[in-house]
């Protein structure tokens, strides 16, 4: 029986391994073709096509879908967080109570998921919902995307794709997964 029981919760933990593999898999490349999506945005192919209102349109769509991988990052950790190789659990638990400091969460509640706000009994107002994405990205949109996916330096620590793909890749080395 002991072997039996033993045997389920070894299954058990493959299949949370192959569940965790799977969504940093996608966050990688969320993160990475929203990050590019602003340097495709900048492109005088794009910016000869578009007005100023098409531009803050698809600036916003790719801040909110940042946002809302990065609250999904959030999750995965609060879930999955037993599955992250040892040398990476401090930097990935710095991450999410970095990512939970920044607002990401906040804004996923306040402003991608809702129209109202309790606390104000209204709308939040743009200069509101403004700051919030201030507070995300510290008021430096370009280092913040660079914090995300910075192609010439995408490793543990240095970027949240870079840790993304180090935990992705140690769980498929522990559990052998293809």
């Amino acid at each position: 029986m002991l072997f039996v029981k033993r045997l389920r919760t070894v299954n058990e933990s493959k299949e949370r391994a192959v569940e965790a593999f799977w969504i940093l898999n996608d966050f990688v490349g969320d993160l990475i073709g929203a990050t590019r999506a602003f340097e495709y945005f900048e492109t005088p192919k794009f910016k000869g096509g578009a007005t100023d209102q098409v531009l803050r349109i698809y600036n916003k769509m790719a801040d909110v879908f940042l946002f809302v991988t990065l609250s999904k990052w959030i999750e995965f950790y609060d879930r999955y967080h037993v599955l992250i190789p040892r040398d990476a659990k401090a930097i990935c638990e710095s991450l999410r109570n970095e990512l939970d400091r920044r607002g990401v969460r906040e804004f996923r509640n306040k402003v991608v998921g809702h129209i109202w706000s309790k606390k104000h009994g209204r709308p939040l107002l743009p200069n509101e919902i403004e700051d919030l994405d201030r507070k995300i990205t510290k008021g430096d949109a370009t280092e913040f995307l660079r914090w995300i996916n910075d192609s010439n330096n995408n490793q543990l620590g240095a970027t949240i794709v870079g840790t993304s793909e180090f935990v992705r890749d140690a769980i498929r080395s522990k559990w052998s997964l293809p």
